[in-house]
């Protein structure tokens, strides 16, 4: 293996504002001796962490096992000459934001700056090559332009969900939404300033997008519909928000908190199996039609929240569900025929509402015909976690599968008797049931690093948070594992040592005093005002807030100075003068 074959790198969100690169035995090299000597194949060579990650995956994901963190870098693409996917090569060039820590030198500013220009510029001057998020493990992917063009055309293929459109319904669709609104404030169903709210001013057709899925073997897209600028967007929240009261709370776990407190007096015997089933692209095969109709059988829970009458509910909800579901792409106009899009603020809530009907009817028909009862059924979203004797498992994939020929499951059955779901792996412990914290493959690690340029408070919440979820979820025999793998996040993150044991101190002596402790009556608090401003370091820290305080406001601080500058904008609105056909 050769010198530059051996120093792996890794190139990844830290936050949604910051990509961290590591690089193994840097301490006696400058940054720009290091980078220029290293470049790997966009293709073949990538190097690979994790040894179960399939080879098209590492086609696009940069990723490590690293020891030191530069504090923000991009991939440079500089050497890539051709769009010879086998010829290509890749070097890698760090940048950073303009607002570095304080104590880097005002030289390794102006390097990094540097590079971040000709990012850039080489990024605009090579508009064949795509930086993106993936779409699970928070990391990003560089991919060809005419790559992502193919993968996004193969989804709009399918002419069971899509159809091309001649004109865009828009405008039409924004004076009827503004019909809707104008009718429940005459009838007195809304106030003025829910009126104002719900009131759509600039509209704009949806713009599809797609996410690379990294942890699959054919690296798919997930297609996603901006939708913020739909005519009905803020009526659609307004939907959901009336149709909360008819999600289950019987079958939906909120995380793996309540997961955990879920499964505390459950026990097994050797016959238990543990199982999981997951829905083959939910919110595309959504019936829409069947969702309406359960809607409408349990308007008597409905109309509890809303005083808006059953036959105008259930306009609104037509309208909501099936004459906004269009999009642009390719500077063509799609209306998706089925389902829903992801993107659609009303889509994760009739996905409950159907996932739990399924999930009724499924129960129902178990007992009813096979005399069988699940020990314990949860979902969340589209995953279901279930406990049950072993001879059952197919005939419960089955009767999931009965319901509607569009929903369609797979099943994952334990190994070494432990299955993981959501961010725990469940195991079974003798007759007892014990969670471990779990990180897929595809996870980066990552968090607000401890160089970047947030304020403290933040950096030292986010490591709290971690601290306190691994901990707290798993159980007392998994936590000195844990421990390490918090180490080592931490570390890769650039926190101090001392502070990590300081942390993880706390939250131990937390724990152990846990039982101990009387619970506090909640009181209520007077709701508090949030505003978005930008983070400038020294300057923010000191900002006199007795007077935010008296009026009962918090700032949250952000920066201004992101890396979206360089990332490609999927999302951005198509030129209708452009000759080229483009998703981007």
């Amino acid at each position: 293996m050769s010198s530059t074959e051996s120093m792996m790198l890794n190139v990844y969100w830290l936050t949604p504002i910051i990509i961290s690169m590591e690089i193994e035995d840097i301490e006696n090299q400058s940054v720009n001796q290091q980078l220029n000597r290293m470049s790997f194949s966009h293709h073949a060579n990538l190097p690979q962490v994790h040894s179960d990650t399939n080879d098209e995956a590492t086609r696009y994901s940069f990723t490590t096992n690293m020891l030191r963190t530069i504090d923000v870098c991009v991939p440079d693409l500089s050497n890539i000459v051709s769009v010879d996917h086998q010829e290509t090569k890749v070097r890698l060039g760090e940048i950073t934001r303009k607002t570095a820590p304080p104590n880097i030198e005002w030289e390794r500013r102006m390097e990094e700056l540097a590079a971040f220009n000709q990012t850039k510029a080489f990024l605009r001057s090579h508009k064949n090559i795509v930086i993106t998020d993936a779409d699970k493990g928070n990391k990003t992917v560089a991919m060809y332009e005419s790559e992502y063009i193919e993968k996004i055309n193969k989804l709009l293929e399918d002419k069971n969900t899509y159809k091309t459109s001649r004109t865009d319904p828009t405008s039409t669709l924004q004076r009827k939404n503004n019909k809707i609104v104008d009718e429940l404030y005459k009838a007195k169903h809304i106030n003025k300033r829910e009126k104002q709210l719900l009131t759509s001013t600039a509209a704009a057709a949806p713009r599809l997008y797609g996410l690379p899925k990294i942890h699959k073997p054919q690296v798919h897209l997930r297609p996603i519909a901006s939708s913020v600028k739909v005519p009905c967007y803020k009526l659609s929240k307004y939907v959901g928000e009336i149709l909360k009261p008819l999600i289950s709370e019987r079958y939906n776990v909120k995380n793996a908190f309540n997961l955990k407190e879920r499964l505390t007096n459950i026990s097994v015997c050797d016959e238990d199996v543990l199982v999981s089933f997951d829905v083959i692209s939910l919110f595309t095969n959504i019936p829409t039609m069947l969702a309406t109709k359960i809607i409408m059988i349990k308007w008597d829970q409905i109309q509890r929240t809303t005083s808006i009458p059953k036959h105008k509910f259930q306009q609104i909800l037509d309208f909501c569900l099936k004459d906004n579901n269009y999009f642009m792409c390719n500077n063509k106009l799609y209306t998706q025929t089925f389902g829903m899009p992801m993107g659609n603020p009303l889509s994760p809530t009739i996905a409950d509402i159907i996932m739990d009907d399924l999930l009724d009817n499924t129960i129902s028909e178990l007992k009813q015909h096979f005399n069988i009862d699940i020990k314990f059924i949860n979902k969340y979203v589209d995953d279901i976690f279930a406990i049950t004797n072993r001879n059952d498992v197919n005939t419960i994939l089955e009767t999931l599968n009965k319901y509607h020929p569009k929903l369609q499951f797979t099943m994952e059955m334990e190994e070494n008797a432990s299955i993981p779901f959501l961010d725990v792996r469940i195991h079974k412990n003798n007759n007892n049931i014990v969670l471990n914290w779990y990180s897929k493959p595809t996870s980066s690690g990552r968090l607000i690093n401890y160089l970047s340029s947030q304020p403290r408070k933040y950096k030292i919440n986010t490591a709290k948070n971690l601290i306190h979820k691994i901990l707290t979820i798993s159980d007392q025999k998994f936590h000195e594992a844990n421990i390490e793998k918090i180490h080592s996040i931490l570390k890769s993150n650039n926190y101090p040592n001392h502070l990590i044991r300081e942390l993880i101190k706390q939250e131990t002596m937390r724990i152990g005093n846990q039982q101990n402790k009387t619970p506090t009556t909640a009181t209520a608090n007077t709701p508090k005002k949030y505003y978005s401003v930008t983070y400038i370091p020294k300057l923010s820290e000191n900002f006199d807030r007795s007077t935010l305080k008296e009026q009962n406001i918090t700032l949250a601080y952000k920066t201004n100075n992101t890396l979206a500058r360089i990332y490609t904008r999927t999302k951005k609105p198509t030129r209708q003068t452009a000759t080229k056909q483009r998703c981007l």
